[in-house]
């Protein structure tokens, strides 16, 4: 049952309910209702029948005396009142107890046997009522206590039983006309309040299953629709049992999508422009999909498509139609956005055929994207075991940032002119107690996707800057220069974790060099350059590493405060044989050198390739040609005898 059908179902429960409720309340007023009003409606009869009972008891007192002034009593001379003579009636008269006049009409009634003899005598009250099987009696007793005379006067209640009965007609009508207005009225309310109800139930069935920002659906709805998909299968192959039907026919697909540089943009342009980018996109992939496909947000910068008939090849065309849509820049608030989707793809049934299933694996593939940099990609088997190896990791590398299982290798970076080691680059190793030595290319990506960047980056300058102070107190006075992430940017504390560790160490600022990827350095290039000049203020020398390979970078570099530029090594390795490489690396050496830059180029394997540098003019060399990467004890030595270099330039 879907969470529509439910809604409904459970709205007329609640109008049922409700008209019954109030039905049963209904019936119980007027109940109440009737039975007030007959007792009121014969209360009040009984007061006025007896009030003139007791007139006509006094009136016969005043003939009885009258009478018996003249000392005799005749029927004759007793004038009954009206009501008296018409209805059935019994009167006796009594002095001192002893009954002297006795007439009756159409009443048969045995005082003597009655309570009224009792009440007579005990003289309690002066009227009152008697009741039998059939009949309803007033009476009145009137005396005078001069002449010990007693008129006792007993009548038939027909006129208020009469009065009576038509009063309960009445109140039978009024209490079933007031029943049938109250029915309308549980019916009119339990209209209201089902209504109310199925609108409250409505609206939280769209929080429940929407996202609030975008207003497209959630991951709960997108994991339901895939498991009542799967129950719905289900049904129909029950039912269809003796037809077989192969895993082959049925195409349905689960992609997975994040955004990339979206945490750049949130902490660049705050947290409102990054809302307005997923509200921006989310409008743009959901125009590009069917009717049938269901777009949803899994929160930060996921989100997914659920397509239940597409395959596996259509499922990669539409990947990449949305990967092409988004390379277009997106203009907000007045500044052009360019990012990029990485999608992973899981497909039912090969790769699962649970919500859970199709969601973990669509994810592990996304992420295999991301990582690779190969914006789409399939699940497969070799993820998953990448992805247990990840996890893995993951806890490791919190536990080897705690006992400093990372071990930090050394390259030396040697000056073409004098031949001498004039720095070093400080590359990361994770010596694991399992695993062995792990290189950076395995964890670098955890370190940033766990958020540990800044912890590990603290954890390199504070071991390097250490090491440097140990050569420095050996005389060797040069700048170790270390690698860190466009996420450290945005560390605020990142400058002042720097001074604290100089200060502690007691060496100057320009023992420090940090290297940021061209790339990385113009994704903010505003931001790039503040915090470049800060660092550069404080006396830290600055590296941009892999140069040549970004976009615009000679619109930019110009007013980046830099002191080295480093060639990428793409352009190094085949220099001796490629012209296109050689015209490259010698534009960006004038470049370095009109903009009074240190050049410095990374890569060199062969003597061909260092003479060459030498002579185009570049400054700073390293390659394993001059010295592989190698522990701070080996490099120590090095530095001591600098004849174990591989190999040296001669001209």
């Amino acid at each position: 049952m879907s969470r529509r059908q439910s809604i409904v179902r459970s709205s007329r429960q609640i109008r049922l309910r409700l008209i019954i409720i109030c039905s049963v309340v209904a019936f119980i007023i007027a109940a109440i209702f009737s039975v007030m009003s007959y007792r009121i409606s014969e209360d009040a009869g009984q007061q006025i029948e007896t009030y003139e009972v007791a007139q006509n008891a006094r009136l016969i007192m005043q003939q009885v005396k009258h009478a018996f002034m003249q000392d005799r009593i005749r029927s004759e001379q007793l004038i009954l009142p009206e009501q008296i003579v018409e209805g059935n009636y019994q009167l006796r008269v009594s002095r001192d107890g002893t009954l002297i006049y006795e007439a009756e009409y159409g009443l048969q009634l045995d005082v003597q046997s009655s309570s009224l003899n009792e009440l007579v005598r005990a003289q309690i009250q002066q009227a009152g009522w008697l009741t039998t099987a059939n009949h309803n009696y007033v009476w009145a007793l009137e005396s005078d206590e001069e002449l010990s005379l007693d008129v006792l006067l007993i009548k038939q209640t027909v006129v208020l039983d009469s009065a009576l009965s038509g009063a309960v007609n009445q109140i039978i009508l009024t209490a079933a006309a007031t029943s049938f207005l109250a029915f309308l009225g549980a019916l009119a309310i339990g209209v209201l309040i089902a209504g109310q109800h199925s609108a409250f139930s409505s609206e939280l069935e769209f929080k429940t299953s929407h996202d609030t920002l975008t207003g497209i659906y959630n991951r709960d709805h997108i994991f339901n629709c895939i498991n009542d998909y799967v129950a719905g299968l289900n049904q129909r192959s029950i039912k269809n049992s003796r037809q077989t039907t192969s895993n082959n026919e049925i195409h349905a697909t689960l992609l997975l999508i994040d955004i990339d540089h979206f945490k750049e943009v949130n902490d660049a342009l705050g947290h409102a422009c990054g809302d307005e980018l997923l509200k921006r996109l989310s409008g743009d992939i959901a125009r590009m999909l069917r009717a049938e496909d269901i777009l949803a947000r899994f929160g930060g910068d996921e989100f997914a498509i659920w397509s239940p008939d597409l395959s596996k090849d259509q499922a990669e065309l539409l990947a990449k139609r949305l990967i092409n849509h988004v390379q277009n820049p997106i203009e907000i608030q007045g500044v052009f956005l360019e990012v990029g989707l990485s999608i992973g793809i899981a497909s039912f049934p090969s790769h699962g055929t649970t919500a859970e299933a199709l969601i973990s694996r669509a994810d592990i593939a996304m992420y295999t994207a991301k990582r690779q940099r190969l914006g789409v990609t399939h699940f497969n088997l070799e993820q998953d075991v990448s992805t247990v190896e990840q996890l893995r990791l993951t806890a490791d590398l919190r536990k080897a940032l705690f006992l400093k299982e990372l071990v930090l290798y050394y390259q030396p970076q040697i000056c073409l002119k004098s031949n001498a080691i004039v720095g070093c680059e400080v590359l990361i190793r994770w010596q694991h107690p399992e695993l062995g030595l792990i290189f950076p290319d395995r964890f670098i990506d955890i370190v940033e996707r766990g958020g540990m960047i800044n912890e590990f980056t603290r954890y390199i300058i504070d071991q390097a800057l250490e090491q440097n102070a140990r050569w420095r107190a050996l005389g060797f006075e040069f700048p170790v220069s270390v690698n860190i992430s466009p996420y450290n940017l945005n560390d605020p504390r990142l400058l002042g974790y720097i001074n604290e560790r100089l200060q502690r160490y007691q060496i100057p600022a320009c023992a420090l060099e940090l290297e940021l990827t061209e790339n990385a350095a113009l994704a903010d290039i505003e931001h790039t350059q503040k915090t470049f000049a800060l660092l550069s203020e404080a006396g830290v020398g600055i590296s941009i590493d892999d140069f040549g390979t970004g976009m615009s970078s000679l619109a930019y570099v110009k007013n980046l405060t830099v002191d080295r530029i480093k060639i990428d090594r793409a352009f190094i390795t085949r220099l001796d044989t490629d012209k296109g490489d050689q015209a490259i690396v010698r534009a960006i050496l004038g470049l370095c050198k009109d903009l009074q830059r240190v050049s410095v180029a990374e890569g060199i394997e062969s003597t061909a390739v260092a003479r060459i540098l030498m002579l185009m003019g570049c400054d700073i060399v390293q390659g394993d040609y001059y010295g592989k990467a190698m522990p701070a004890k080996e490099f120590t030595e090095l530095l001591g005898a600098e004849k174990k270099l591989q190999g040296t330039v001669k001209i």
